[in-house]
C-alpha cells in the first residue's frame, strides 16, 4: 500500500479519505521511523501552508458543517488545518511521528517556510493552482474535485501528487538555499 509511492496513501489520509485498513498499514510503515515519517510530516506542513496560502475555512472532520449551496448540501470538510486526528495519531501510532516533527521543528522556521510556500506557489501554471484552490480552500477531496471536473479519480490524485511533490522541493530547496544565506 504504501510502496513506491507514499505521498499517494498520506495523501488520502490527510484528506480523510483513507480506507482504515490502508490507514492502518500507513500507520505500521510510520511506526518504523525514518524517511517515511519525515515525508508525512512535511507533507502535512505542506497543506497546511497551503490552506493558509488560499485561505480555507476551519472545519473539522468529526463535525463538518453542511451548508445548503444551490439547493443541495455540501458536506466539504475544508478547514485551515488537516482533521484533529490527522495530527495526532491515536496510541502508539505517535512516537515516531512526534520525532519526526521535533526533527522538522529543530530545522526550520515556520515563517521561512510559509514564505516559501508562497514563492513556489507563483512557479506553478494556473489549472495547477486551481486544482489546489479546490482542495486547499473549498475543501474538496481529490474525489470531489473529480467529480466536479468530469475527471478520473486517478488523474486527480495523480496531479494533486505531483502538484504537491514539486512544491514540497521547491520549498526545500528555498530554505536551504536560505540557510546557506544565512
Amino acid at each position: 500500500m504504501v510502496g513506491a509511492y507514499p505521498d499517494l496513501p498520506i495523501q488520502r489520509y490527510l484528506e480523510g479519505s483513507l480506507p482504515p485498513y490502508d490507514e492502518d498499514l500507513l500507520f505500521r510503515a510510520l511506526r518504523r521511523g525514518g524517511a517515511l515519517a519525515d515525508r508525512f510530516v512535511e507533507l502535512r506542513e505542506l497543506e497546511c501552508g497551503l490552506s493558509e496560502y488560499f485561505g480555507g475555512r476551519r472545519l473539522f472532520a468529526a463535525a463538518p458543517a453542511l451548508e445548503v449551496v444551490d439547493g443541495r448540501k455540501r458536506d466539504d470538510r475544508a478547514r485551515r488545518f488537516p482533521a484533529p486526528e490527522a495530527a495526532f495519531p491515536d496510541g502508539d501510532r505517535v512516537g515516531e511521528l512526534l520525532g519526526a516533527y521535533w526533527r522538522w521543528l529543530g530545522s526550520t522556521d515556520i515563517a521561512a517556510h510559509r514564505r516559501a510556500v508562497v514563492h513556489c506557489m507563483g512557479l506553478i501554471p494556473e489549472e495547477a493552482r486551481e486544482d489546489l484552490r479546490r482542495r486547499h480552500r473549498l475543501g474538496m477531496s481529490c474525489g470531489r474535485i473529480a467529480d466536479s471536473l468530469s475527471r478520473s479519480l486517478g488523474e486527480v490524485e495523480e496531479s494533486v501528487r505531483r502538484i504537491h511533490a514539486f512544491l514540497a522541493g521547491c520549498v526545500r530547496m528555498r530554505l536551504a538555499h536560505r540557510q546557506r544565506l544565512a
